[in-house]
């Protein structure tokens, strides 16, 4: 499957009015899917249920705060693409719609996402994960490379539809990856998953960026997992603040639970089975050692427990040892190598499950730095 490349430039406004004008048609029918997804979780009026979602929640004046230039981009896509600025905000906030329709509707949770960071040398790192969520977002995966805007560095980010941000990697070889965690506590008065790691993306240096999840309120339990070229952070963020998971590894895996002391006494809550299997399964493969890439793309194509695969091929299917347990779809897989002795940061990309489509190659120059 061919996998979509866009480049922007310009300010914020600048790029979420090409991007709008450019992806019209896909950026209604990646909101079609998301609203149809919802339809088939039970939900009888999907566009109220969106609006009451947007009106329910105090998620705007945080995202002002904290993001106003993304939310300008956002209001700049949304008029080029000639939709609801309200519904295009609803679909930015993918785990924090989880977390109200659980609360509304009792709807179950699942663990979703695998990830890890591993120093292969001196001054250089490998970085990625495995992207799962519902099915609906197959199709409408692709790349935005965003060039550097007023001292902010370049960007190459993966993403599905016209979401800002699943995950990436900027000019400055500081790259971010994420995995839900649902144990943790929530407010509607956090700044939201998507944002954070478009602002994360425009640090200049690994400190600054992990400086920035930790001084930010958080909607939801997530990890961000973030890194450089020599160093790695592992930031479990919620609600109740932000704990950083084993400082100065040089080799974090991370799945769907808390990992930190802190966060696993405040979760108060069992491990799912599906993600300490995950995890298992990425120690056993990655564990204590510097992989090939070969061997990065075999773990994150792997799925060595069927009920609980690292790589998800089958949409909506569910696990047969916990009914409550959505297993989803692996929308994405990435692989960023970062490498001070190479002028371009690939990334390996797989659009959608990595055992059936593998991989490709996709660049950002790392000398398209801001000044």
């Amino acid at each position: 499957m061919t996998l979509d490349v866009i480049n922007l430039s310009g300010s914020p406004s600048e790029r979420g009015r090409a991007f709008g004008e450019l992806r019209r048609a896909q950026i209604h029918a990646w909101l079609d899917d998301w609203l149809g997804s919802l339809a088939l979780a039970g939900i009888s009026d999907p566009l109220g249920y969106a609006r009451r979602f947007i009106r329910d929640t105090e998620f705007m004046p945080v995202i002002d705060a904290y993001a106003s230039d993304v939310l300008d981009e956002l209001r700049a896509m949304a008029g080029a693409a000639d939709i609801s600025f309200e519904l295009l905000l609803a679909a930015q906030l993918m785990d924090e719609e989880w977390v109200y329709r659980k609360a509304t509707h009792g709807s179950p949770l699942g663990d979703k996402c695998s990830s890890f960071a591993i120093r292969a040398a001196s001054n250089r790192m490998w970085i990625g994960q495995n992207m799962d969520l519902d099915a609906s977002t197959d199709g409408h995966q692709l790349m935005v490379r965003t060039s550097a805007d007023g001292g902010k560095p370049a960007t190459l980010v993966f993403t599905v539809g016209g979401l800002i941000a699943l995950l990436g990697v900027n000019a400055r070889r500081i790259a971010v990856c994420v995995n839900y965690l649902p144990q943790l506590p929530t407010s509607t008065r956090g700044l939201p998953v998507a944002f954070v790691i478009r602002k994360a993306l425009q640090s200049r240096t690994l400190d600054e960026a992990a400086s920035f999840v930790k001084s930010v309120p958080h909607a939801v339990g997530q990890h961000y997992l973030v890194a450089d070229t020599s160093n790695i952070r592992s930031l479990e963020a919620s609600a109740a603040g932000v704990h950083e998971f084993s400082p100065g590894s040089d080799h974090v895996l991370h799945t769907n639970h808390p990992l930190v002391p802190a966060n696993i006494e405040i979760a108060g809550a069992p491990n799912g089975e599906n993600s300490e299997a995950r995890l298992s399964a990425l120690a056993r493969r990655l564990g204590g050692r510097v992989p090939r890439l070969s061997e990065l793309q075999s773990a994150l194509s792997s799925s060595d427990d069927p009920f609980n695969p690292i790589c998800r091929t089958v949409p909506g299917d569910i696990d047969r040892k916990n009914s409550a347990n959505l297993i989803g779809f692996t929308t994405g897989s990435v692989i960023m190598s970062l490498d001070t002795e190479k002028a371009e940061i690939a990334a390996f990309v797989s659009k959608g499950p990595p055992s059936l489509r593998g991989y490709v190659q996709v660049h950002l120059n790392g000398a398209t730095d801001a000044n």
